[in-house]
């Protein structure tokens, strides 16, 4: 995929999180991940990023979602 088709971190798991079934709060989203509201929304409104262990974990779980 070209690089300016590819999605960010911030829009995978905004993606991943409305995908669910039902559609996941911001805050369910952050409690499945042990995280914040608000670092959750400062990570899909691209404000900041996260540790690289935490990321490791989240984008496992968004690869194995399909995300």
């Amino acid at each position: 995929m070209p690089p300016s088709k590819r999605k960010t971190f911030g829009q995978r798991l905004k993606a991943w999180r409305l995908a669910q079934k039902p559609e996941m709060s911001q805050l369910g989203a952050a409690e499945c991940f042990g995280v914040s509201k608000r670092t959750l929304q400062n990570w899909e409104q691209e404000h900041r990023k996260p540790m690289l262990e935490l990321a490791e974990a989240i984008l496992a779980r968004l690869s194995k979602d399909g995300f």
